[in-house]
Parts: structure tokens; C-alpha cells; sequence
């Protein structure tokens, strides 16, 4: 995850309560929890990776916070994800 955002230019130049790569896999659940809403989607999230120890006392951001870490995030990233993981599973028999 970390190697797509770096090479779209989506690493940051700062700390942010929310970094790219959280937002990456934020966009990948919204996906996975589609009819949820957004702040629904981050909670599920938070507390899987917390119950994982990576978040500490990382707090669920405000819903536009969301909205704008998406925008920044953009769609290259999305993208380059799936061209660099999705392969076909089938083989030529199945």
C-alpha cells in the first residue's frame, strides 16, 4: 500500500490524522460496506485495526474530514492498486 501511495505522489509531507494508506484502505470498505454510511464504514475499520494494536487512542475523524481526505487521496492510487494486485485466478481448464 505504502509503495502505490508513494509512487502516485500521495505520501505526505506532514503528519495527518489521516494518512493516505488509512485512506486507501477507507475507500476499499466503503466498497465492502457500501449501503453503511461513512462514519459507520471508519468505525468498523478503526476497530478492527485497533483490535489488531495499530491505532493506540486514534480517534474516528469528523465526516467532512472524510470527505476531504478522499478528495486529496484522488482515484490514481485506486487504480493503481488494482493494476499492480488483480490477476486472473482461473486457468485455462476452468
Amino acid at each position: 500500500m505504502d509503495r502505490v501511495v508513494a509512487a502516485c505522489g500521495r505520501a505526505e509531507r506532514r503528519q495527518r490524522l489521516l494518512p493516505a494508506r488509512l485512506v486507501v484502505y477507507f475507500v476499499l470498505a466503503l466498497a465492502l460496506f457500501s449501503p453503511a454510511p461513512y462514519l459507520e464504514v471508519m468505525r468498523h475499520l478503526v476497530e478492527g485495526l485497533r483490535g489488531s494494536g495499530l491505532l493506540g487512542n486514534w480517534r474516528v475523524p469528523a465526516k467532512s474530514s472524510l470527505f476531504r481526505a478522499r478528495q486529496r487521496l484522488g482515484s490514481e492510487p485506486l487504480r493503481v492498486l488494482f493494476a499492480t494486485t488483480a490477476k486472473p485466478m482461473a486457468t485455462e481448464a476452468t
